[in-house]
């Protein structure tokens, strides 16, 4: 009897979609209603984010947030001034004078 409960346990919930499991859940509770004439307590309730999806008139925070993006302006940004490259003396035992230390000998 185990291993038909489990058996039952695994069929209940596998689906390959949220439209599959609703359907299988509608089945259940016409069959509970009119064969049984009792209510099936274990219904599929569906996701609150696919509910707000089908929704067409608003906006979600996610979406509205994308609206708000300003595209980048290249003027508006403050152009970072020049540095010259340091000078290297490649003779030299620091060869990039003080910016670096030097080789380090055996």
């Amino acid at each position: 009897m185990v291993s038909i409960l489990h058996f039952f346990f695994e069929e209940d919930n596998h689906y390959t979609s949220e439209e599959s499991a609703k359907s299988r859940s509608s089945l259940r509770e016409a069959f509970y209603r009119d064969l049984y004439n009792k209510e099936y307590r274990y219904r599929y309730v569906g996701s609150k984010e696919n509910q707000k999806s089908e929704d067409f008139g608003t906006f979600s925070d996610d979406q509205a947030d994308a609206l708000s993006i300003n595209p980048f302006n290249p003027k508006e940004k403050e152009t970072k001034p020049y540095i010259p490259p340091t000078p290297v003396d490649a003779n030299s035992a620091s060869p990039f004078g003080g910016v670096l230390d030097g080789p380090m000998s055996k």
